[in-house]
């Protein structure tokens, strides 16, 4: 870059700055480096989960239920809670990929590998080349 172009940004980004900074945002080189992250909430494992505990609780009530019995049915509630509270779904949008977080672990796709990307209310529709992936389309339930 010429060193009149450089001034011009360096400027530029000092008022920026100062405006975000105003704003109570970040400023932008902070903003930059980090990947972009968004958190959602899943209910269907959790909800599932629930509703097994409950079955077994109503389903065994009548038989002679001892120490395990009500293990079961807690440790089946408990689940239920901890999947709800941290396993949340998640979205990184990176500067070349987007990873999300699925039943096994991460899943990574790089930008090549994406057809069409639709947000909607409430989640996030990415539909990926099916040449190249086993699954093509990736929702993704986040905060937007």
């Amino acid at each position: 870059m010429s060193r009149k172009w450089e001034r011009q940004v360096e400027r530029n980004t000092k008022l920026a700055n100062a405006q975000r900074k105003r704003l109570g945002q970040t400023s932008i080189s902070e903003a930059a480096k980090g990947d972009d992250r968004h958190y959602g909430r899943s209910i269907l494992m959790p909800s599932f989960l629930f509703v097994v505990g409950i079955f077994y609780m109503i389903t065994f009530w009548g038989v002679n239920r001892g120490g395990l019995y009500w293990v079961t049915v807690l440790c089946y509630l408990g689940l239920a809670l901890i999947v709800f509270a941290f396993r949340r779904p998640l979205l990184v949008i990176g500067k070349q990929t987007l990873t999300t977080r699925k039943f096994a672990g991460f899943r990574t796709v790089k930008a090549e590998e994406i057809e069409q990307i639709e947000a909607m209310r409430g989640y996030v529709l990415i539909t990926l080349n099916s040449k190249k992936s086993e699954m093509g389309v990736l929702a993704v339930h986040a905060q937007i």
